[in-house]
């Protein structure tokens, strides 16, 4: 765009763009018409939107969101994702395949052109007072333009998509999501996951059909489970009230404001990174089913743009959290209580079991069908064993026993994973 520039006329045009147009025009946009701060331009042209009747204009507030400045120099992604799971790590209990998975999905939201599928964020528990409303706040600071409701409509779903491409975080959503009048705002939820998901709505006293964007990221918490349509899309974080021997901070919702570096750093990786994450087809795990796959496949695109030791870790949580595995979560507290009988039977306090020591000693336990727990119906296998361990953050390590070396578990790493579900 060259030459003078009539306000009202590049407004209006502005205010008759795409979502996706605008955000690419607005920075030029801005420079020609001499505004600085691109929050303000935002502002004029909602405000052009609402007169032209875009969204409602009224009652209630416009829908702001913080202007973020990308951060001066070139920023390293490593860094950075080890930052915010240091920052989970001081508010909440919750694994560390909780916090990686977290870390990706919040870096996740600075990219949404970058990918074809922006995976749901679910946050559940089984019981209140878990850290879910705590996580929620957290990343309310650092996603990008961040939309926080603990109530929702389908219809305001769609308008405050198509208007302003916001983050939502929906608190309590096992309130209103999966009730049975909600159908409708589940379909646009499960429609939003893949990019170019909209939806057709008439409006006007002419019933012009128009559409509407319901693509966005989102993150919801609850107590339970979603519908199994939305379960799917999504990528699930498990946490659980906290012992009294687990310390953590308390969030001062007063400083919060102390997040911003890490937003700004987060916006300047992702302006420098855009084009090459747009382009990336990383390596999923066979673990993962298709839907899972499509779930995993932008936040392992960022891993693997962060080094080797985030493309580990971000693989092990995609299998851990992810694996295609029927009814894992029975399966896995039937391999704790199994394995927990194999020690107090078998073994002194304080002794190991070789990984093919205790694979043998479960296949003893026919009823459990450990014979048919494999790939293909075959014998469950070392490999199989530490995937569902791995969920509890049990992993083998090296045993030694007099002459013999072998990879194995012992007694004390099952401590805690007892406790809590046994």
């Amino acid at each position: 765009m060259s030459g003078p520039v009539d306000d009202v006329l590049e407004i209006a045009r502005l205010a008759a763009m795409s979502l996706l147009d605008y955000e690419r025009a607005r920075k030029e946009a801005a420079e020609q018409l001499g505004i600085s701060r691109l929050s303000i331009l935002d502002m004029l042209v909602a405000q052009a939107r609402g007169a032209a009747g875009k969204p409602p204009t009224g009652q209630g507030r416009l829908l702001t969101f913080p202007e973020i400045e990308p951060w001066p120099t070139a920023v390293r992604g490593a860094e950075v994702l080890n930052e915010l799971c240091a920052i989970f790590g001081r508010f909440v209990v919750m694994p560390e395949t909780g916090r990686t998975a977290t870390a990706l999905w919040v870096m996740h939201t600075y990219l949404p052109g970058a990918s074809l599928c922006t995976p749901r964020l679910v946050i559940r528990s089984a019981q209140k007072r878990s850290g879910k409303t705590t996580l929620l706040t957290l990343l309310a600071g650092l996603v990008q333009r961040p939309l926080s409701t603990a109530s929702l409509s389908a219809a305001a779903l769609y308008r405050a998509v198509e208007w302003a491409q916001p983050c939502l975080l929906i608190d309590e959503a096992d309130a209103f999501v999966d009730d049975n009048n909600k159908q409708e705002l589940r379909a646009l939820l499960n429609a939003g996951f893949q990019r170019g998901g909209q939806v057709l709505r008439v409006v006007g006293e002419d019933h012009e059909p128009r559409q509407f964007a319901c693509w966005c990221p989102v993150a919801m918490a609850l107590i339970g489970r979603l519908s199994d349509t939305l379960e799917d899309r999504s990528v699930r974080i498990v946490l659980q009230r906290r012992r009294r021997d687990e310390d953590v901070e308390r969030l001062r919702l007063d400083r919060l404001g102390a997040l911003e570096p890490l937003s700004r750093q987060m916006q300047r990786w992702a302006d420098d990174n855009h084009a090459a994450l747009a382009a990336a087809d990383p390596v999923v795990p066979d673990e993962l089913n298709d839907r899972a796959a499509d779930c995993w496949r932008p936040l392992l695109a960022i891993a693997d743009c962060c080094g080797d030791d985030w493309s580990k870790a971000a693989r092990a949580a995609a299998e851990t959290l992810s694996a295609d595995e029927s009814d894992l979560d029975t399966v896995a507290v039937r391999l704790l209580r199994d394995i927990k009988d194999i020690f107090d039977t078998t073994l002194p306090v304080g002794d190991a079991l070789f990984s093919q020591e205790l694979v043998d000693a479960l296949l003893e336990h026919e009823e459990h069908g450990w014979a048919e727990m494999g790939r293909a119906g075959k014998p469950l296998s070392k490999v199989t064993l530490a995937r569902l361990l791995g969920r509890f953050g049990i992993r083998p390590g090296t045993r030694r026993r007099q002459t013999d070396r072998a990879k194995g578990y012992g007694r004390e790493q099952f401590t805690d994973a007892f406790e809590r579900y046994l």
